[in-house]
């Protein structure tokens, strides 16, 4: 009983403007698996009624895979706030740039996200986790922003004299 009540306190929320609606639900989600076990249902449950019952299960899966991965096999410990935190964290925000350039199609994007958060052994799990829920929220109308690519560092500081190597 408490772990529902929590959740729903939870994602009552206010939307700040670091993020859009989908996005703070994909990282209050991911807090609430990592918080406490027994917010696992209502976790299910939630994206069951944002996304239909299969869609749901299907997403549940593949926070629950990623997340156990990441728990698991990450570089280093990740830094997630608590559920009812208004901040974003790096980690919390790489995971969602991971699941929109996903969506986007930049797998090049998504492979250095990985990178960065992963090593090798745990890089194609992590992948194949992440990609499923990302493809999962764009099927059922779920949009992360796509990440935008900054302007090449030798053209912005030095002019047009300096050719872009990247």
């Amino acid at each position: 009983m408490y772990a529902r009540e929590f959740t729903r306190t939870v994602l009552r929320q206010a939307v700040t403007d670091e993020l859009s609606e989908p996005e703070w639900l994909v990282v209050r989600l991911i807090r609430l698996w990592l918080w406490q076990p027994d917010c696992r249902p209502a976790v299910a449950a939630t994206w069951a009624r944002a996304l239909g019952p299969v869609a749901g299960l299907t997403a549940s899966a593949a926070l629950g895979g990623l997340v156990d991965i990441l728990a698991s096999r990450a570089r280093r410990t990740m830094v997630l706030h608590r559920p009812l935190c208004r901040c974003v964290t790096a980690d919390e925000r790489a995971l969602i740039t991971l699941l929109g350039a996903l969506q986007a199609g930049r797998s090049g994007h998504a492979d250095a996200v990985l990178r960065w958060l992963v090593p090798v052994e745990g890089r194609g799990q992590a992948r194949f986790y992440a990609d499923r829920l990302a493809q999962t929220l764009l099927k059922n109308k779920v949009s992360i922003r796509c990440p935008t690519a900054p302007r090449p560092i030798a053209t912005a500081r030095f002019g047009s004299d300096v050719r872009d190597v990247g």
